[in-house]
């Protein structure tokens, strides 16, 4: 008389479908968390976007005119494409205590300039005030328009806020 015992275990064809598919699900899951994490950049961007919108108002309300960079300043190391030096600005932020824009802080119109959540030279935000004469007939002295900008991480497109008219 034989007796068969069985063996109890996986065969490795099994063991290896299993590591597949484990696999394929963890690498699902990495996909997805990389996009998620853009799409909260992205919504912190949108938020800073208001609350700039939100202060500059504000200035504007207290002052009848805007903060009035020359040309444009942004939150980039390096000046990102507003073309001024970076020894001007020791920190490689624009937004530091050099910077007009800080009048938002030091008149109590927002706690902190806020800076895009990477602050490269891709993605960052950028103030550009219209120059002195341009726009309103009454904008002869001080800035009387802007426009605020940042470039989103999802779709790469730029996204933009503008002053009350």
């Amino acid at each position: 008389m034989s007796f068969k015992v069985k063996q109890k275990g996986f065969t490795l064809i099994e063991l290896m479908i299993v590591i597949a598919i484990i696999g394929l699900l963890s690498s699902i899951v990495l996909v997805s968390v990389k996009d998620a994490s853009a799409r909260a950049r992205d919504a912190v961007r949108k938020q800073d976007m208001t609350m700039l919108k939100k202060a500059l108002e504000a200035y504007w309300l207290g002052s009848f005119h805007y903060p009035p960079e020359s040309l444009c300043t942004d939150s980039s190391i390096g000046c990102g494409g507003c073309g001024c030096a970076v020894s001007n600005f020791p920190n490689g932020n624009d937004w530091d205590t050099n910077s007009d824009f800080q009048d938002l802080i030091a008149e109590g119109y927002i706690g902190v300039i806020p800076v895009d959540p990477i602050n490269d030279s891709t993605y960052h935000y950028r103030y550009e005030p219209d120059g002195i004469g341009q726009g309103s007939p009454a904008c002869t002295v001080n800035t009387c328009r802007w426009s605020l900008w940042c470039r989103l991480e999802t779709t790469g497109a730029l996204y933009y806020v503008y002053s009350d008219d």
